[in-house]
């Protein structure tokens, strides 16, 4: 199916954070939109908004988006679970919403275990999820974990201020590497 997406971009210069919180303020609203369309379950939607993402934005975007997506996924899983999770947690976790996580990404390849176990260093090497497929599994994955965008918006805070304290490591790194550990 071949829809127009819902997303629309702001106006002024995107890649400065409007909301003066130092994100990307284009990246957050795309991932937003993003994760709105999990959230509904629109796996068409959702596919489509990625596929644009990856088209429209600059590597450096692409880089920050990961890193976004990669604290959203870890701060959820603690705020769920109010420690730090066990592979046995991951599994449990995973367990409750691998169908709509699988059925929003269409593939059997990253499941929201393998997703989760690579967000929190437990994947083996076979099971690790990487580069792109691990953005787009992270954001299935933020989608089934979160109840409503609105949940999605208290994390942003929390996210710049990590981002703020860990910039320099960052910029040092090409902006490409996973977190070591986000909250």
């Amino acid at each position: 199916m071949n829809r127009r997406s819902s997303w629309r971009p702001m106006g002024g210069n995107a890649s400065e954070a409007q909301a003066g919180d130092g994100l990307d303020e284009e990246i957050w609203r795309r991932l937003e939109a993003i994760v709105g369309a999990g959230l509904a379950g629109d796996a068409d939607e959702f596919a489509d908004l990625w596929q644009r993402l990856e088209r429209e934005v600059t590597d450096h975007q692409r880089g920050l988006a990961g890193i976004y997506v990669w604290y959203i996924v870890e701060y959820r899983v603690h705020e769920i679970l109010q420690r730090r999770p066990t592979p046995q947690d991951l599994q449990q976790l995973a367990g409750t919403a691998n169908s709509r996580f699988a059925t929003l990404i269409r593939q059997t390849e990253a499941s929201l275990e393998d997703t989760l176990c690579t967000v929190f260093k437990f994947a083996s090497g076979d099971r690790q999820v990487t580069g792109g497929r691990l953005l787009v599994a992270g954001s299935a994955a933020i989608s089934v974990l979160f109840n409503d965008t609105a949940a999605l918006q208290k994390v942003r805070a929390p996210l710049a201020r990590w981002y703020a304290a860990h910039a320099a490591k960052f910029r040092e790194l090409g902006s490409m590497a996973p977190p070591r550990s986000a909250p």
